[in-house]
């Protein structure tokens, strides 16, 4: 299996939509920054920000937007473990009955995704899940993610899955795989070992974080300008703007949600159209983190199905 040059994202027709709709595809809120691991891939025990949860006034206001007619997805995982926010299962509901959202959805650990939580989440209209588990034996997953939840995890995977079939929920389940070490065989029995319990499966090499080092791609200048400033607005747990979900601690944050409508901080914010305008130029003075970002070779070596 090699890497296949269709997953690599069209930048071109990502501008045109842009160009079209006049608000994001996405807005990915954290509700939580906190986390129960320590994996290598996101080297959370360096994280410099401050911790928290994204409190009921701010996700409100965030959801009930009047600038928001619909937008394709609202994601609420970021930096950090959505399971942790006591109230991610009514958050989903809330988000749900305004109607303005076409899919919610988050990443998860799954370390906290028993059978009361697979059920809760279903209930409330989760409509997609990343279920990440970047390890194929308990050895490995206890040495990189310094946690022993190898079994745990793979069963709360499974059970989510099962519940989700037998009670015909809409919520896609895609299984996200992070290989440090990446071989054909590997990607294959992986695929063999899930495909009767997810319905996607995405594996990818590890990237860096912004100003960070820790990934396994190659390296070099940026060539295109970056997806996330044209599709998705990213907004951390305490209302801070930043420009995406590489930047975990927030180092090129635009302002706050406080501030402003979902539709004014996403057209006519001077500071982020400047960036998108330097982003077409492929001008990165004075934008250091966006030059050496890797996003734009962080893509899947294998989608199963294709």
């Amino acid at each position: 299996m090699n890497v296949n040059q269709k997953y690599v994202w069209n930048h071109e027709k990502q501008i045109e939509r842009f160009n079209h709709l006049g608000m994001p595809e996405q807005l990915t809120v954290e509700l939580s920054n906190h986390c129960n691991l320590d994996c290598l891939k996101c080297n959370y025990s360096d994280l410099k920000r401050r911790k928290g949860l994204m409190s009921r006034e701010l996700f409100l206001k965030i959801i009930n937007d009047n600038t928001i007619d619909k937008i394709d997805r609202l994601g609420l995982s970021n930096m950090g473990e959505p399971l942790m926010h006591p109230e991610v299962c009514e958050y989903i509901n809330l988000a749900n009955k305004t109607g303005k959202f076409g899919r919610i959805h988050f990443a998860t650990n799954a370390v906290l995704l028993d059978e009361g939580m697979s059920n809760r989440l279903l209930d409330a209209g989760l409509g997609a899940v990343k279920l990440s588990l970047d390890f194929v034996d308990r050895k490995n997953y206890l040495k990189l993610n310094k946690r022993d939840h190898f079994d745990a995890v793979e069963k709360n995977i499974k059970t989510f899955c099962k519940i989700k079939k037998h009670g015909n929920y809409d919520c896609n389940t895609m299984l996200k795989v992070t290989l440090y070490e990446y071989t054909d065989e590997i990607a294959e029995g992986l695929i063999q070992r899930w495909k009767e319990h997810v319905d996607f499966i995405r594996i990818s090499k590890v990237h860096s974080w912004v100003g960070g080092d820790i990934g396994n791609l190659s390296s070099g200048i940026r060539s295109i300008p970056c997806q996330y400033l044209f599709c998705t607005l990213h907004i951390l747990w305490d209302g801070r703007v930043t420009l995406c979900c590489y930047d975990k601690e927030g180092y090129l944050s635009v302002g706050t949600i406080r501030d402003y409508s979902i539709y004014d901080i996403w057209n006519n914010h001077s500071k982020l159209n400047a960036i998108r305008q330097k982003h077409l130029k492929l001008d990165f003075s004075n934008l250091k983190m966006c030059e050496f970002c890797d996003s734009e070779r962080y893509v899947d070596i294998v989608r199963y199905p294709e």
